[in-house]
């Protein structure tokens, strides 16, 4: 019987051996092919080039304006006079680039600096978002607060993105300094479906606190702007609720505005959380127990302090963090 087995793994391992060795020269044969063909198809070609014309690097149109002001400058100077939103970088960190956007009489560029005012020639190839002239994609959208830390967020995403697209919500502007792996998966499927817009930041700080909020609010305030009309200014764990039954979404609430309003303001009322949310996926019930919205219901008197805005993003020149 031992020498019945051995001789069938001796044949299994001579058959697979065999297998293996043909689809070698299979695939090297119909390689050969391929470059045959490939050298055929595309004989060598030699390109000319005049050395008496120099390259030219294209520049488009909105990339050509030259100005030496700055939009709402005195307002800016004023700020600066006052120390107005002036104080040490966050943690003392590298000064670096965070992102570029180009509008039709300026360029803002954001930085992690706090402390850096004046202006900024231009030259070396950068890249940036095209905002110039762009009219408003989107209604309304929702610049979500910053997620950092080590708890899992998979659910809290998913349950936060379905709560604001059932009141008329279509897109959402997220900003990640860390999150898990597991948690990422769903940020990646909403990126594949087109509903969020994701903008990764790299620090080399370990332990992220509530200044990074401070990164967030105004970088997410120059991505919006032009993109989208309405802007709902909220961290991960809040919720806008309409209680009015006639309005049936916030688009139809904002509509009654004129271009007049920059900012519509939102009273709160703090739910108390006592538990982590879970890990990973195990079931549907274990979905319908664990979303915070439906298993906290210890809440404060509704408050004016700290509250939350819905806003217009071109009509605001600065944000700040209220505690």
């Amino acid at each position: 019987m031992t020498c019945y087995r051995n001789g069938v793994k001796c044949m299994l391992l001579l058959f697979f051996m065999g297998l293996a060795a043909l689809n070698t020269y299979s695939y090297w044969k119909d390689s050969l092919k391929v470059n045959t063909l490939n050298t055929r198809m595309h004989p060598e070609v030699t390109v000319k080039q005049s050395s008496s014309i120099p390259f030219q690097c294209p520049f488009e149109s909105w990339n050509q304006v030259h100005s030496d002001i700055v939009p709402n400058e005195n307002l800016h100077m004023e700020w600066i006079q006052n120390n107005i939103s002036r104080r040490d970088n966050i943690l003392e960190s590298q000064i670096r680039l965070l992102s570029s956007f180009v509008y039709s009489d300026h360029i803002s560029i954001t930085t992690n600096s706090q402390r850096s005012y004046g202006f900024r020639k231009v030259t070396e190839t950068e890249m940036f978002l095209n905002l110039h002239s762009r009219a408003p994609i989107h209604e309304v959208s929702v610049c979500v607060g910053p997620i950092y830390g080590s708890e899992s967020k998979w659910l809290e995403v998913a349950e936060f993105i379905e709560h604001y697209k059932l009141i008329g919500v279509r897109y959402f502007y997220f900003t990640v300094f860390n999150m898990n792996e597991y948690s990422r998966k769903i940020i990646d499927e909403y990126l594949r479906t087109g509903e969020i817009e994701l903008t990764v930041f790299q620090s080399e700080y370990k332990t992220i606190d509530w200044q990074f909020h401070l990164l967030q609010i105004n970088e997410c305030h120059q991505r919006s702007k032009h993109h989208s009309k309405w802007v709902i200014n909220v961290d991960i764990d809040e919720r806008l609720v309409i209680l009015d039954d006639k309005i049936k979404s916030v688009g139809s609430l904002l509509s009654g505005y004129n271009d007049t309003v920059a900012e519509v303001g939102f009273a709160i009322r703090r739910i108390q959380k006592t538990e982590k949310l879970p890990e990973k996926y195990e079931s549907d019930q274990q979905i319908i127990s664990e979303m915070e919205f439906l298993k906290y219901n210890v809440s404060s008197p509704v408050t004016w302090g700290a509250y939350k805005t819905i806003y217009r993003p071109e009509k605001v020149q600065s944000q700040v963090v209220r505690e």
